[in-house]
Order: C-alpha cells, then structure tokens, then sequence
C-alpha cells in the first residue's frame, strides 16, 4: 500500500510540536467534554439508564461508548509513541478484523472483502471531511465489538471518568512533547489516515456526534 506521507525525524526539527502550550486539539477536545458533563449534569441514575424503548442505547451507555472510544484511540496513540521512542516507523494500518467499525448498511460478512476497496477510497479523502462525517448522524454506523457499552454503570463513576480519561489524554501528549505527532500516524480502512493530532479531532467529532443522540434522549424521556 502507497504511504503518503514522508519518512521524517521523529525527534529532530520537523513539523509541528507541542512546545509549552497545549495544542488547539487538546483544548477542543476538552471543550467537547465540557458540553457533555453540561448535557448530564442533573441526571440521576433511572434517567440515565433509561432506554428508548423501540431498542438504542441510554444516556449512560453513550457515556460509556465514549469513555471506551477515547480509551481506545489513545491506547493506538500509545502504541505509536511506543514505535517511535524506539527507533521505528511510528505506522500503524488497522483492518475491519482489528476494528470493526462500518456504516451501518454494510454486512459483517461483507467486511473482509472491503478492507483493500475503503483503504484505496480513503486513502485520499482529507481529514476534515471524515471528520465531518463522523460528527454527523445523518450516516449510521455500526459501533465495534470493542467500543460496545456497558449498561447501568454508576452516574458518579461515568462522570468521574469523564474527567479522569481527559486528564490521560493530554497527559500523554504532555510527556512526548519532544516528539512530532504529526509523523505518528494511524491508518483505517473506514476512518482513512490521521496524525496524532487529527485522531484527537476524530475523538472530539465522535463526542460531538453522540452530544445530538444524549440530547434528543434528554429532551424525549421514557
């Protein structure tokens, strides 16, 4: 497979890195998990477990849903640094076996075949219109085996893991400044080919596209 972005020095002079202050990503995100406890805030623990009926997820799943997705994609960012303290290519290619996130209208079986098809039509797709696409609803997906919530975790629990994993996160990038996060990269068959950075963008989008489902839930209770 074609990689499109040059080999670097992974701790040389290239690209961008963090310096002293806290890289714009980072702050959206946390802006993004600031509207979310905002959207919570005053639930108690039967609102938050409450489901719709016709089937779908509760308030509380979707927390979880995103505890579990950021918790993920910082682990893959972990592994990049990992490659790259230790004198590797800090690349990383997932496949649907790895991670089985897809639109919703695709077949699991079907997944297999697709992994060489997406990764081609991706390839080149900018970050900013998958970004796009993962913060609109309008196009269902299917949650991976991996990121499927857990049901009637505690209301104090979520929120204070809300906190906590944010906390990870910019810990993470805090003690790597020295290196270019834009030369660690990830690459999914759905999901196409992100820096370090950009992941964190995706993380914020998820979070926002999940804000419109815990809104719709709060505003028609069950």
């Amino acid at each position: 497979m074609c990689d499109p972005r040059p080999d670097a020095d992974l701790s040389g002079n290239a690209g961008e890195r963090l310096g002293e202050r806290e890289p714009a990503v980072l702050t959206a995100l946390a802006a993004a998990r600031a509207r979310t406890l905002e959207l919570t805030r005053g639930l108690d623990q039967v609102q938050l477990d409450a489901a719709p009926p016709g089937g779908g997820w509760s308030v509380g799943e979707v927390l979880d849903h995103l505890l579990r997705a950021e918790a993920v994609n910082r682990g893959e960012i972990a592994g990049l640094v990992a490659l790259a303290r230790s004198g590797r290519r800090p690349y990383v290619r997932r496949s649907f076996a790895e991670l089985d996130l897809a639109p919703a209208f695709i077949p699991k079986s079907w997944l297999p075949l697709l992994t060489v098809p997406f990764t081609l039509a991706t390839l080149w797709v900018p970050s900013f219109a998958i970004e796009a696409l993962v913060r609109n609803r309008l196009l269902p997906a299917r949650a991976p085996r991996v990121l499927q919530p857990r049901k009637g975790r505690p209301a104090a629990e979520l929120r204070a893991e809300l906190e906590s994993s944010l906390s990870e996160t910019r810990a993470l990038f805090a003690a790597h400044r020295d290196l270019d996060f834009r030369r660690l990269v990830l690459q999914h068959p759905v999901l196409g080919t992100h820096d370090a950075f950009q992941i964190v963008r995706l993380i914020a989008a998820h979070e926002e596209r999940h804000q419109q489902q815990i809104r719709e839930l709060v505003m028609n209770p069950f």
